[in-house]
């Protein structure tokens, strides 16, 4: 099995990493740091096959880590922000670039990339998961400055505000540092459907349909006119039945 060292303040995201590592079957308990200073200590006395390495750390970003280290294993860089990749991927040493949140099919095809940096003609190949796919039941979004564990289940609904968003949970609301349009292409079209420029709903809390209206638990939505047909199909294959009103 592949070692791994992880170097990430965030601990929440510490654990979703961890959790991806396990499912992959692929490696061993993973090694973790905090800083960079913690890492570079360790990198200069223990090798690991893999380094995911976050690269807003305190102190030292992880390219100024990379940097200061010789014989480095395959790095996959992780960020919440795109722009660092370019710089990251001059570094020979960087076989992929992940922006938070990410899932676990992206988390898997970086982790076919850096293996096939390794030098070992014998490499354990990674299998991506058969069509039997299990059903999301949370996911990761970043808000202020942390990654906040959302239950899909409990999502009611969200709303565009300004350049934020804010998603009503059964637990109250809570603002996320992204456009609704963002949050539409990550979250599960099975379950959550926008309605309008302004709204996504979880179908799985609709209480009642209107052929222009819908209601999730007590709050009624308007259906935008450029929405309303994609919303009509989608309520249909879901074996809703839509009322004339």
């Amino acid at each position: 099995m592949y070692s791994c060292l992880i170097v990430e303040d965030d601990s929440a995201f510490v654990d979703q990493l961890r959790a991806y590592l396990a499912q992959t079957t692929l490696f061993e308990p993973p090694l973790v740091c905090s800083t960079a200073m913690e890492a570079f200590s360790l990198l200069n006395n223990t090798s690991v096959d893999l380094l995911l390495l976050d690269y807003n750390l305190p102190g030292m970003t992880g390219v100024e880590l990379l940097q200061g280290l010789i014989n480095l294993p395959p790095v996959i860089m992780i960020s919440a922000h795109v722009e660092p990749a370019i710089s990251c991927y001059d570094l020979d040493s960087v076989a992929d670039f992940l922006v938070k949140p990410f899932d676990y099919l992206r988390f898997l095809r970086g982790i076919r990339r850096a293996l096939a940096l390794q030098p070992q003609p014998v490499v354990t190949k990674v299998v991506e998961p058969a069509p039997v796919v299990e059903e999301k039941k949370h996911m990761f979004f970043k808000s202020g400055r942390k990654l906040n564990r959302f239950v899909l289940d409990d999502i009611l609904y969200a709303e565009a505000y300004g350049t934020y968003i804010k998603v009503y949970t059964q637990n109250g609301p809570v603002v996320l540092n992204q456009r609704l349009k963002t949050l539409e292409n990550e979250l599960p079209s099975d379950r959550f459907v926008r309605i309008h420029k302004s709204f996504i709903i979880n179908v799985q809390h609709l209480s009642n349909l209107e052929a222009n209206h819908v209601q999730v638990s007590t709050k009624k939505f308007p259906i935008g006119t450029t929405y309303r047909p994609a919303v009509l199909q989608f309520m249909q294959q879901a074996g809703v039945v839509v009322t004339n009103n």
